[in-house]
Formats: C-alpha cells, sequence, structure tokens
C-alpha cells in the first residue's frame, strides 16, 4: 500500500517527544526611558536568551489579534469596597479592550475565602453589572456581610491573595487560548492562603498570564492592625508592596502604586495601552524534562528601550 506524504509526515511528527512539538509564546511590551510604548520595532531588535543561551526568533508580529481573557481580582478584606469612581475606572478598561465576538472576562473577589462572582463571559453588560455588585449600594446581601462584617459574622478571617490568583489561573485561565492577564486589586498582604507566593507565580506561568497589580492603601490602620492580631506572637505582615512588585515582574505584568485620588484612571490606561500593543515573539524550547522551569530574557539592542515580559516558562507535565 502506497504511503501519501500526509500519512508520512504525520508518522514523523507523532514520532517527536512532547517539547518539540509545543513552541513557546512569548507576550512583550517595549517602552523607551520616557514610559512611552514602543511600536512597530523589527525583529532583529531583539534578542532572546532561554537559561542563558540564544535562540532564534521563529514567529514575531507587532499586534496580537489572538483573543484575550481578562480577569478582575478584587481583594474585599477589611478595606472599604471599590468606590464609584473606581468600579467606572474597572468597567471603561474592560468596554475598551474587550471585544465581545472574541475576547472573555471574569470577576473574583477574596478575603478569607474566593468567590468567583462572574463567570467566563463576552458580555460587557454582564461585567458592569458585576462590578456594581462591588460596589456599596448595589453589592448582594452575602458579599455585603464578607465586607463589612466583623470577626464574630465570618467563617474565618486572612486574606488570600495567592490562593485567588492560583484559582484564577489553575481552574479559569490555563483552559483558554491567546492571550490572558489578570487585574489584581489588593493591598498585596496575605494572611490566609493555604498556597505560597511561589505556587501563586507558578500557577500564573504556567497558565500564560500576565499579573498587573495595582496596590491600594487602605485609608486607615485598623484593617493592619487587625491582620497583625491573627499572626502568630513575633510575626509580621509581609511588605505588600513588594509581594504585589515580585508576582508583576515574574509574570509579565506591571506594578501600580495606588497614591492619588485620580491614578486608577492613569494607571488603567496604561493597561489597556500595553495589552493593545504587544509583540507576540515565538521559538522552539529545548529538549527538557517535562514540568521544570526555564528562565526567558528579551532584551532590545537599544539601550534606551525597556522589554517587559515574563520571567520563564515551564514544559508541558
Amino acid at each position: 500500500m502506497a504511503i501519501t506524504r500526509r500519512v508520512w509526515l504525520s508518522s514523523c511528527i507523532s514520532l517527536l517527544p512532547a517539547w518539540a512539538q509545543q513552541p513557546v509564546t512569548v507576550l512583550a511590551t517595549v517602552r523607551d526611558k520616557q514610559g512611552n510604548v514602543v511600536r512597530d520595532l523589527p525583529r532583529e531588535t531583539f534578542t532572546l536568551l532561554e537559561d542563558g543561551e540564544t535562540r532564534d526568533i521563529q514567529t514575531f508580529s507587532q499586534q496580537s489579534n489572538l483573543p484575550l481573557t481578562l480577569g478582575l481580582l478584587v481583594d474585599t478584606s477589611g478595606r472599604r469596597p471599590l468606590t464609584s469612581d473606581e468600579r467606572l475606572a474597572c468597567w471603561k478598561l474592560f468596554e475598551q479592550v474587550l471585544r465581545e465576538d472574541r475576547d472573555q472576562a471574569f470577576v473574583i473577589h477574596f478575603d478569607f475565602d474566593v468567590e468567583l462572582l462572574a463567570d467566563l463571559t463576552g458580555s460587557k453588560t454582564t461585567i458592569q453589572r458585576t462590578l456594581d455588585k462591588l460596589g456599596a449600594a448595589a453589592r448582594s446581601p452575602q458579599l455585603q456581610r464578607r465586607v463589612e462584617g466583623g470577626a464574630q459574622q465570618r467563617r474565618n478571617t486572612g486574606t488570600s491573595l495567592y490562593d485567588s490568583i492560583l484559582l484564577a489561573s489553575d481552574e479559569i485561565l490555563i483552559k483558554q487560548p491567546g492571550r490572558k492577564a489578570i487585574l489584581l486589586l489588593s493591598d498585596g498582604v496575605d494572611t490566609g492562603s493555604r498556597t505560597t507566593i511561589e505556587d501563586a507565580i507558578e500557577s500564573a506561568q504556567r497558565a500564560d498570564t500576565m499579573v498587573y497589580a495595582i496596590r491600594f492603601i487602605e485609608q486607615s490602620g485598623t484593617g493592619s492592625r487587625d491582620r497583625e492580631r491573627q499572626l502568630p506572637p513575633g510575626v509580621r505582615l509581609p511588605d505588600g508592596r513588594k509581594v504585589l512588585q515580585r508576582i508583576a515582574a515574574e509574570t509579565g505584568g506591571g506594578f501600580f502604586d495606588l497614591t492619588g485620588k485620580h491614578q486608577l484612571d492613569e494607571f488603567l490606561r496604561r493597561i489597556e495601552e500595553e495589552l493593545r500593543n504587544q509583540y507576540n515573539i515565538g521559538f522552539s524550547p529545548t529538549k527538557a524534562d517535562p514540568g521544570t522551569f526555564h528562565t526567558i530574557k528579551l532584551t532590545a539592542k537599544q539601550k534606551n528601550l525597556l522589554v517587559q515580559t515574563r520571567a520563564g516558562y515551564y514544559t508541558s507535565r
């Protein structure tokens, strides 16, 4: 029986090791020293290192039309709910970035527990209604009890920041194709997760997800004092700024410190600009044991350009 070229090629491909069949895609943003996004750079601008060794860039595009999955994670532990201005700013981001025929979004809030308020949806109306639930006037009774209730009303205490990232990454984002990002609104202080910051970062990296972290600062010190009382003697609260900076840096996202009234609008505009102007870069990984981590370093040959991308990737298990 004659063997067609297509059958022969399929047989050869099936014999290849798994690592050879799965190219790695890296999304990158480039800014100049003034912080402006730089567009229209050619492939030759970039140098890619995997585990310290140069790799050829095999696929390259300047504007990705891949579908986008965007998750909003909101910290509701011990702090006021989102104000109308904050909800409006978040809504503007979803409104501008999401394409209803192609993109999807979801919303999670977390305190001592992690709750999915809106599952994956392409409906902007659904997202808008969900954002309203995070406001003081339109919160559901269940969410209101969680946000405003005292310790005697809660089933537990703490802030499950790391668990929320892991849940979003492992249960939702890892199953989605295309581009993936998390918008995280929190003070960065975790006192209740079952997982660690390393677990959270690894889960986001395995899901090829960027985390954009915006650090909210509590209006009073009562929330911090309450959480300090929950810790064992001699144990101090983690530095929320450093926590969020690390998560953002290692996943290729960004960190923003919210210290002024009108900064949230500005930060979300920057995030929107990045999501609209990313370079999509692909290469073939080296042979490695399944499930292992490999570092990525992507740089521009021009010294005045800063390339923002994730710190590495995991091979398939």
